[in-house]
């Protein structure tokens, strides 16, 4: 498992094609938090526990990563990801809805 290479590669076309665009990723955890714009509804960190354990400093970095940009952290999530990642998301009051 790796990061998501959809994300990325959303990212990455968003400043092909609108270079003035503040769209930003960030890697980590075994995926990637990414930012396309407001109101996109690729916005969301993918991926995450793909690789194993996720760490309170990796989530960290997350949930700065959306706040700097205004916008709530939102975690898309497989049968893959790692159960610390759910544990981490309960503990700061996240509302995981069905876990895969």
């Amino acid at each position: 498992a790796g990061v998501d290479q959809t994300d990325l590669i959303n990212v990455r076309a968003e400043l092909r094609l609108n270079p003035d665009s503040d769209a930003a990723a960030l890697e980590t955890a075994g995926g990637v938090a990414a930012f396309i714009g407001h109101g996109s509804p690729a916005n969301r960190a993918s991926g995450i526990g793909a690789a194993g354990a996720v760490t309170a400093a990796e989530l960290d970095a997350i949930e700065q990563f959306y706040a700097a940009r205004g916008l709530a952290t939102t975690f898309a999530t497989t049968p893959l990801t790692d159960r610390s990642l759910f544990a981490l998301l309960s503990e700061r009051g996240y509302a995981t809805g069905d876990e895969p």
